[in-house]
């Protein structure tokens, strides 16, 4: 509440000085010594509003904006202890809070969450992270959503007789910014393939669309701990494969990204577990499917967490049973978007090997990929109930069902 009383009095006191500026300047004083020290206070007034700050609670310290313009994004960053915790990104809507984003924190405690801001006012925000095991770290802040400014109509442009020679202060005026259309990448044609093209299914099992962003590119992130000799080499081969086939763009960004990639086993990681050879899918929020060519579901961020004990050739084989590739390929079609399949001949088959891509794994690539377009993250449709605004799917494949 300090905070807010703070940014709502820099608020006025810059409205206050604004109005005094622009005034018709009477005398010697109102235009040169009096006017230079309005100016500097509308620029000391504005920083203090709109300026970052950095808010530090237990276990957990956020950076973000007090003020945002309407249309613009407001950007989070933080830092906590809880390694890849789960990150919320919440809004307060008439006394309840309501997720609008999510993701997860890196290796290193790091996160980088955002939303756009469509209306004017003041909005309560909080940040959540919930790690696997313990108490959630949480904390709130107040934002200002202004409405874009025009900047002041310029200064008094009578001189004064007493001062006949002053240099009228320059103003300040914002240059407009204008912010291209995304243009989605070239949609790719599904090609032939063995079994049924309609053999596909998206990872959610219903029948409401759930995709990334096209017109984004999505960053991937590697830790090689526990990894084979080349098993990056083999994952890129992955991502180039599902990108070719679905039109989404992917770019390796180091050991954080978008989807993430890692190695465990059954000791660190549960769910590795007896035969399951690695689990992948998605993080996802609802969006408005009439504004997004029928996507509700819009994916934020994605995992894949391989088991490094499970006895795996290592490449993408083309004669006899899967290696490591096609589980690459398998788990990373679960963090685009897509389920099992019903048919042997597929690649989402989950107890098959087959090589290559089939039928209905091109026509579930091509409906996750760049055939949906641009997709708009601040049109979100109410969620059902208990849905907090999205959620995360994660399917485990067992060893023997892949091989």
């Amino acid at each position: 509440m300090k905070t807010s009383h703070r940014l709502a009095t820099s608020l006025a006191a810059a409205a206050a000085v604004a109005a005094a500026v622009v005034a018709p300047a009477t005398g010697e004083a109102s235009y040169s010594s009096t006017s230079q020290a309005q100016a500097a206070s509308v620029e000391s007034a504005m920083s203090s509003a709109a300026g970052t700050r950095t808010l530090t609670k237990r276990r957990l310290s956020i950076r973000t904006s007090g003020m945002v313009t309407v249309g613009d994004e407001l950007l989070v960053t933080g830092r906590t202890s809880l390694r890849r915790a789960l990150v919320r990104l919440q809004v307060n809507q008439s006394g309840r809070w309501r997720r609008i984003d999510r993701t997860r924190t890196s290796a290193h405690g790091t996160f980088r969450t955002s939303e756009v801001v469509t209306r004017e006012g003041e909005h309560r925000f909080r940040v959540v992270v919930s790690p696997r095991r313990g108490h959630d770290a949480t904390a709130s802040f107040r934002v200002s959503a202004v409405p874009r400014a025009t900047g002041p109509t310029g200064w008094p442009t009578e001189e004064p007789t007493a001062l006949p020679t002053a240099t009228p202060v320059a103003t300040w005026t914002p240059v407009p910014t204008t912010t291209p259309t995304p243009t989605a990448p070239p949609v790719p044609v599904p090609t032939s393939g063995a079994g049924n093209a309609a053999d596909w299914s998206y990872i959610t099992g219903g029948t409401e669309a759930i995709a990334w962003n096209s017109c984004s590119v999505i960053t991937w992130g590697y830790s090689p701990a526990g990894e084979y000799a080349g098993a990056r080499d083999d994952w890129a081969r992955a991502f180039d494969l599902v990108a070719q086939r679905s039109g989404l763009s992917f770019e390796y960004a180091g050991t954080d990204g978008a989807i993430d990639v890692s190695w465990s086993d059954a000791a660190a990681q549960p769910r590795l577990a007896g035969s399951v050879v690695g689990f992948g899918g998605p993080s996802y929020r609802y969006i408005d499917p009439d504004a997004n060519d029928g996507v509700s579901m819009l994916i934020t961020g994605g995992r894949v967490v391989l088991d490094r004990e499970s006895p795996l050739s290592p490449g993408h084989a083309t004669t006899g049973g899967a290696a490591w590739g096609q589980v690459m390929v398998h788990e990373l079609m679960h963090a685009v978007g897509l389920g099992h399949a019903a048919g042997r001949e597929q690649i989402m088959y989950p107890s098959t090997g087959a090589l290559f891509l089939g039928a209905g794994d091109h026509t579930g690539l091509y409906n996750v990929g760049s055939s949906r377009g641009c997709l708009s993250s601040s049109q979100y449709a109410d969620p059902a109930p208990g849905a907090e605004g999205g959620g995360e799917v994660l399917v485990h494949d067992r060893l023997g069902d892949l091989s």
